[in-house]
């Protein structure tokens, strides 16, 4: 199963300093999980980081939209609303939202609006520890 590992991850090599003729490029190696599905929070997490990563290495839409097909394999969802997207040309960010939401259930709103509603500070619990809860 060492294979499989592997396969978890995807390396990419960001430029810090560029080579001259005198000194050789400073690169850093960024590893980024592959998403294979999860809970809200883990897709909000893994966009996030994909989002720096896409950041740093100053993709445009259409390098984002190929790394993203790379990184969440496997999902024809993610195919289909790719190929919608190249159809009706819409951005990338509207393509990336509707990726996420293949991972939110539709009634996330209402379930997340229901526990803050019921949530209460209990008295040996600080106001730090109560409002780390929300985060």
């Amino acid at each position: 199963m060492v294979g499989d590992a592997k396969d978890e991850y995807v390396t990419y090599t960001i430029v810090i300093t560029p080579q001259t003729a005198t000194t050789p490029a400073d690169t850093a190696k960024v590893k980024l999980k592959k998403y294979r599905g999860a809970s809200v929070r883990e897709w909000l997490k893994w966009g996030y980081e994909f989002r720096q990563l896409a950041k740093k290495k100053n993709w445009n839409d259409g390098q984002k939209g190929a790394n993203l097909g790379v990184l969440i394999e496997g999902e024809l969802a993610v195919v289909e609303l790719r190929e919608e997207a190249s159809k009706k040309q819409e951005t990338f960010e509207t393509f990336f939202s509707n990726v996420g939401f293949l991972s939110v259930p539709s009634d996330f709103a209402e379930d997340l609006d229901n526990e803050l509603w019921h949530m209460k500070k209990h008295q040996d619990k600080s106001v730090h520890k109560f409002a780390a809860r929300v985060k």
